[in-house]
């Protein structure tokens, strides 16, 4: 009984350190910016968030060992306490500014939660917080610099990759359709084990084809023309080298004045494959592996010297173009293309 005793009280002593930790963490950024910040009215920094995350642990505990309405009573009074002050900042200065009252509310979640949850759920969820807050100018100047077209795409392929996808069946209809035509029990046993038409790995392709020509995109915009586009090979190669040099290939088609960091690219992408084989190998047979991995890392080797000469290469064609980002930006127009994502899912699915 003794020892259930003290097990408990260890836990309690956890649970409050863990919330007084994650309003510390929240509170310092708080700090910083209420020292910039002299005009607020409301003045949050590392004390009160610590006092805020206790108060939510506290209410939280209070919940499970009296009644869960202590929990929500301490929730309202907390938004009322918060309003007050926002209404008149509101009105003295005209302005509106949710970050504040969001960020207290946030912290006396999380005190709440470092009872019902592990540690390591609201120390990380304190963590993203924080990183949140303290790129506002960072965060603002993406927005900013983010066009119309761009945010279009990624609804599309948020849509296709975690809306469609996790949807579809994940199984074989070979035999379905072959058994219209012919009986396959008289086949052979390769054809007896098609897998071919399967509608999850099929929409798969499309999924990648188009994340690598999105990732490509943004990469892009960040890194400019040779970095962002080589990179994007580099990454792409270790799902899948075919895919990514079917995607970079057809962008260099409508990109007809970028010619040697596609190269590059898919040079590399076919070299990071290499990495992905040696790997495979080495966890299914070990005595393949030594068989194989001369050559393989010599030709892994050889794509990568490659792969950076023709990329060193193309950085000193843009030195004598002088091209920048500005100008890459209108010349890769879109990021998404849906049309060419499922020709290449359709060419590969035949060629199976």
């Amino acid at each position: 009984m003794k020892h259930k005793k003290n097990m408990d009280t260890n836990q309690i002593f956890i649970q409050f350190f863990t919330s007084a930790l994650v309003g510390a963490i929240i509170g310092i950024e708080r700090e910083k910016t209420k020292n910039i910040k002299k005009n607020q009215i409301i003045s949050v920094g590392i004390r009160t968030d610590i006092l805020i995350a206790l108060l939510g642990a506290t209410s939280a505990t209070l919940a499970n060992t009296i009644h869960f309405s202590i929990l929500m009573i301490s929730f309202i009074a907390l938004i009322i306490f918060l309003l007050i002050p926002f209404t008149s900042l509101a009105l003295a200065k005209q302005q509106i500014n949710f970050k504040t009252e969001i960020s207290t509310i946030i912290v006396f979640i999380l005190g709440a939660l470092s009872i019902y949850f592990p540690p390591i759920v609201p120390i990380i969820t304190a963590i993203i917080t924080t990183m949140i807050l303290s790129m506002r100018e960072t965060l603002h100047s993406v927005a900013n610099k983010i066009k119309y077209g761009e945010i279009i795409d990624a609804i599309k392929f948020i849509l296709i990759a975690f809306v469609i996808l996790p949807f579809l069946p994940n199984k074989s209809y070979d035999q379905e359709i072959l058994n219209i035509f012919v009986d396959t029990s008289n086949l052979p046993i390769s054809i007896q084990t098609l897998d071919i038409i399967n509608p999850y790995q099929i929409w798969l392709i499309v999924v990648v084809i188009s994340g690598i020509n999105f990732l490509g995109y943004i990469l892009v915009r960040l890194l400019g023309k040779n970095k962002g586009i080589s990179l994007t090979g580099f990454l792409g190669g270790f799902y899948s080298s075919t895919m990514t040099s079917l995607s970079l290939s057809k962008q260099s088609k409508r990109n007809k004045n970028i010619k040697y960091p596609f190269v590059s690219a898919i040079t590399l992408a076919c070299a990071t494959s290499f990495v992905k084989m040696l790997i495979v190998i080495r966890t299914l047979n070990n005595e393949l592996f030594n068989y194989t991995a001369p050559t393989m890392l010599l030709m892994l080797l050889y794509l990568l010297i490659v792969g950076f000469l023709i990329y060193e290469f193309s950085k000193r064609q843009k030195q004598k173009r002088k091209i920048g980002k500005d100008q890459l930006s209108k010349e890769i127009i879109s990021p998404f293309k849906l049309k060419t994502a499922v020709q290449f899912a359709i060419i590969l699915t035949l060629t199976l």
